[in-house]
């Protein structure tokens, strides 16, 4: 009987370690063809991430380390998903059909009527809704341990360094090319895996983020004191492995960064040292020396984590001004003269005018026409808001708003918690915290988490982040003092 319950425990664990690895695998796969944007890339990967999902939820069901979060989120899924199917259902007999369906019926016949201007175009938009929800609803359940979440992590970081040092050898050995296609766009400018620049400055901002939490953890475990011992004494076999770590990490960080400079997207790069404006001082003020007995458990007098605090804010600032001149000389040569501010006063009327409803979700190409302001002229399509906070205004409605603060609250709650309550695992909400700041910010002005890819990449790396944050220790803290 005993024989057989390891064996049991056995398999568990070790389709647990596949399912881990169909995660990461599937992740990295929907960033590869430019960020899964169109429909036979995305369907692939939704099919596979379905899939991923309902294996981990029938192999492990439930987390036990995040209960509450996997239910909050399950429940604004549920809610969007509902909002969003209404949105596609014909609605005439309540009065709720989008105005515009009364006015083609001169020239249609009745027809009916949605909310949603182009119901198929909603029912669609509804996976590319509901996917990076699975994914962090499974990453919530694969991050069994802190050990397993952490493991995720990096992979995901190491994966996305090593995409980015492919970026920097495309972009300077073979500039013209896209993967394997002729690139026509942003020829000048690093685009990574992705056909926009703005894309891939986000996605590599959240890249040099996790890199920049390895790093920290290396340098905490003693990497600085093994290079030390290995200059005087010689190597040993635990030292080696922390060298050769902090090595790979340091190279695919300063891979990441140049990459990301290169990209030249004002406010990818502007919204990435925003985040490191954040992190790199929590990281200073929360410094831990691992590697050291003698310093274990030993809390710095507020001095010196303001001392390490000011370091840390000076040395970013300068980083920054220095690795940023191509983005900063951008940004003076055009300064506001961008298309997006100047179709703004025409997308907030579009929103003032279905604001309660929305004109359904994932149809601005066909809502946004009647309020493009003249003066911008008839140069470009405009099939994103370049903002996405106000692209899911017009196309959901009021309910949106709840919506997005729901989605902040639950998260950034999740890892404050974590920055409080957890302390050798305190750098893993901070560089949460800093990732939610990057993309938040960075949807402002571009609409980088709508592509399929980032949105993926995004938030199956807040979930593992999410279950270190508020997860908690099997012992009772008056037991952890006695011992």
């Amino acid at each position: 009987m005993a024989e057989h319950t390891i064996a049991v425990i056995g398999r568990s664990s070790a389709a647990r370690d596949w399912l881990v690895y169909g995660y990461i695998a599937v992740t990295i796969a929907a960033l590869l063809p430019l960020g899964s944007v169109g429909t036979a890339p995305f369907m692939l990967v939704a099919i596979a991430v379905c899939v991923l999902a309902l294996a981990a939820a029938g192999l492990l069901g439930a987390p036990s380390r995040a209960k509450p979060l996997f239910r909050l989120s399950l429940m604004l899924l549920a809610v969007l998903c509902g909002w969003v199917l209404l949105q596609s259902l014909d609605l005439s007999w309540a009065g709720l059909a989008h105005p515009a369906w009364k006015d083609a019926e001169p020239v249609t016949g009745p027809v009916g009527g949605a909310i949603s201007l182009a119901p198929g175009d909603t029912l669609e938009s509804l996976l590319r809704l509901a996917i990076p929800f699975l994914i962090f609803l499974t990453g919530l359940i694969l991050s069994t341990s802190d050990e397993r979440a952490a493991m995720m992590v990096r992979w995901l970081a190491l994966a996305g360094g090593l995409i980015a040092i492919f970026a920097l050898v495309q972009f300077l050995f073979f500039p013209g090319t896209l993967l394997v296609m002729e690139k026509r766009y942003y020829l000048n400018s690093l685009t990574a895996v992705f056909v926009n620049r703005n894309t891939a400055a986000t996605f590599l901002g959240l890249v040099a983020l996790l890199l920049t939490g390895l790093v920290t953890l290396s340098l905490q475990q003693g990497a600085l004191r093994a290079l030390r011992d290995w200059i005087l004494n010689g190597a040993s076999r635990q030292s080696a492995k922390l060298l050769r770590d902090l090595l790979l990490q340091v190279t695919l960080l300063l891979a990441t960064l140049a990459a990301l400079i290169l990209t030249t997207s004002r406010a990818g790069v502007a919204s990435t040292f925003a985040a490191l404006f954040f992190l790199l001082p929590v990281l200073a003020a929360n410094w831990q020396d691992q590697a050291s007995p003698m310093r274990q458990g030993r809390r710095s007098g507020p001095l010196r984590k303001a001392v390490r605090m000011v370091i840390a804010t000076v040395l970013i600032l300068v980083v920054a001004y220095a690795l940023t001149g191509r983005a900063q000389l951008r940004a003076e040569m055009q300064g506001l003269e961008d298309g997006r501010f100047c179709i703004m006063p025409g997308l907030l009327d579009a929103i003032a005018g279905n604001w309660w409803t929305g004109t359904g979700f994932g149809t601005f190409l066909q809502a946004f026409p009647p309020y493009r302001p003249a003066e911008c002229g008839l140069v470009g399509i405009w099939d994103r808001a370049h903002n996405s906070y106000l692209e899911a205004l017009l196309g959901l409605g009021v309910i949106a708003l709840p919506a997005i603060v729901s989605a902040l609250v639950i998260l950034l709650s999740s890892f404050v918690k974590g920055l409080r309550h957890r302390q050798k695992a305190r750098l893993y909400p901070a560089v949460a915290i800093a990732a939610v700041i990057l993309v938040s910010l960075h949807a402002l002005l571009d609409f980088s988490l709508q592509i399929p890819g980032v949105a993926l990449y995004f938030a199956a790396l807040l979930a593992p982040l999410a279950s270190i944050s508020i997860a908690r220790s099997e012992k009772p803290a008056k037991s952890r003092r006695r011992q």
